[in-house]
């Protein structure tokens, strides 16, 4: 089974647990939240009648927004591929962002990813493309 899907807006990287200073209690932050919710919002349409199993194979290419200050040569390279977004957030952080959110209802658990590829780019239209495939 093949699932292939584009969820739209500028992807956000997963942020570190804050911890609650009263009680040492760890928690994710709002915005990790409501990042994760809308992503899945956009996402659950293509999810599977029930969770994948077996070994996955997947694919993350992440489009981040070019910054609005920039020049217009420079937005040319970004667009073209020849400036490329070294530059937070993480790529790492990036895939929590997405597999997270994805466990539990696109495949059991995120342990089943055996091949991952993830990569990063600049767009006029930020969005994340998922792909995901039983691995061979």
């Amino acid at each position: 089974m093949i699932i292939s899907f584009t969820v739209f807006g500028s992807p956000k990287g997963k942020q570190r647990p804050h911890f609650n200073r009263k009680n040492g209690i760890a928690y994710t932050p709002a915005g990790t939240r409501q990042a994760e919710r809308d992503f899945l919002s956009q996402a659950i349409q293509y999810k599977p009648k029930e969770p994948l199993k077996g070994a996955l194979s997947i694919e993350l290419t992440f489009y981040l927004a070019i910054p609005a200050s920039k020049p217009k040569k420079w937005r040319e390279g970004a667009l073209n591929g020849s400036i490329l977004p070294a530059k937070k957030p993480d790529i790492d952080n990036l895939i929590k962002s997405v597999l997270d959110p994805m466990n539990s209802i696109f495949f059991a658990d995120d342990k089943q990813v055996v091949i991952l590829r993830a990569s990063k780019f600049y767009s006029d239209t930020p969005r994340t493309e998922v792909f995901i495939m039983e691995a061979e």
